[in-house]
């Protein structure tokens, strides 16, 4: 297998190289030829952050394993880049791709792009962010339940502190259909626990807004019981508040990135944090954007599990 590596484009786009997704049967396409490898495009937002970088290697881990595809990622400068993905989405449906899988973080705006891309019936993967708008046309989806990790952390939390308290709430995108869902699963795993959300911030996935949120939060709030955070690319900016304030409430935060599972390792205020392998993700992608390449059978849907990292599996955890 080839792993190709494309030439930044005039706007500032960013090109990698390796990764893919999950397929359905009735969306597969024939192979290119049969002397010449598939050739597959990944498209992903960014890889601004952990999360990314891990399913980027995971991706080429398995496009190793295939000597007869051909795979190129292509990813924006961040997530809010939409623009330059769209432009990545409409260039690997010109340079002739058997399939395109997409992470484009929030696909809502993705949409006419990726409609076009399968009016002119390319096996269309996406994964980790859905989109419900294209159900029934895609080659596969693979990710996770999100509110299914925030309800495992909900009740995390609920197990530790059964007498409640006051909860922050620091959210990654108010708004975003994963931050929304994570959010309800966590209301829903608290359960009858009496926890009272009493502050609610949005940090954007940013690290210094996350420092600040929790800096305004202790300001109107300084003894909170606990923390819940969607995801680590705020917490680690929202630990450090609590560190200089010389705070410790329960926390519990999303992804286990590295560097978060090494604040839990080390007992740095963070406590908990929900993850699926997003490696896992990657290999997973990769495997099926090449067999809907190939015009073979692929699983419509493929959702990694979850589980909870916290100081008893942190130090074995590999994401």
């Amino acid at each position: 297998m080839q792993i190709q590596i494309a030439a930044a484009a005039a706007a500032g786009l960013m090109a990698i190289a390796g990764l893919t997704a999950c397929g359905e049967d009735e969306a597969a396409a024939p192979a290119a030829g049969n002397d010449e490898p598939v050739r597959v495009e990944v498209v992903m937002a960014s890889l601004d952050n952990d999360f990314y970088v891990a399913q980027k290697e995971g991706a080429e881990a398995e496009a190793a394993k295939h000597p007869d595809a051909d795979v190129s990622i292509s990813a924006g400068r961040e997530r809010a880049s939409t623009d330059e993905v769209i432009g990545l989405i409409e260039n690997a449906a010109a340079k002739g791709a058997d399939a395109i899988a997409v992470n484009g973080s929030d696909t809502k705006p993705l949409l006419p792009a990726l409609r076009r891309v399968l009016d002119e019936d390319i096996p269309l993967v996406l994964f980790d962010a859905p989109a419900d708008e294209l159900d029934g046309r895609l080659a596969a989806y693979i990710g996770t339940d999100n509110e299914a990790g925030g309800e495992v952390a909900g009740a995390w939390l609920a197990e530790q502190a059964p007498e409640g308290g006051e909860v922050g709430v620091v959210l990654c995108v108010a708004g975003h259909p994963v931050t929304t869902a994570r959010l309800d699963g966590f209301k829903a795993g608290v359960g009858e626990a009496p926890f009272e959300v009493v502050a609610t911030a949005d940090a954007e996935c940013d690290r210094a807004k996350g420092r600040r949120a929790m800096e305004d939060m202790l300001s109107a709030h300084p003894d909170l019981d606990a923390v819940f955070s969607s995801s680590d690319s705020q917490s680690l900016g929202a630990v450090a508040a609590l560190e200089a304030a010389g705070k410790d409430p329960l926390f519990v935060s999303f992804d286990a990135q590295p560097e978060a599972t090494k604040a839990i390792q080390a007992g740095r205020v963070l406590d908990a944090s929900v993850a699926w392998s997003a490696r896992t993700i990657g290999m997973d992608a990769v495997k099926a954007a090449v067999a809907a390449a190939k015009g073979e059978p692929v699983e419509r849907s493929t959702m990694v599990p979850v589980t909870v990292v916290d100081e008893g599996n942190a130090a074995s955890w590999e994401g």
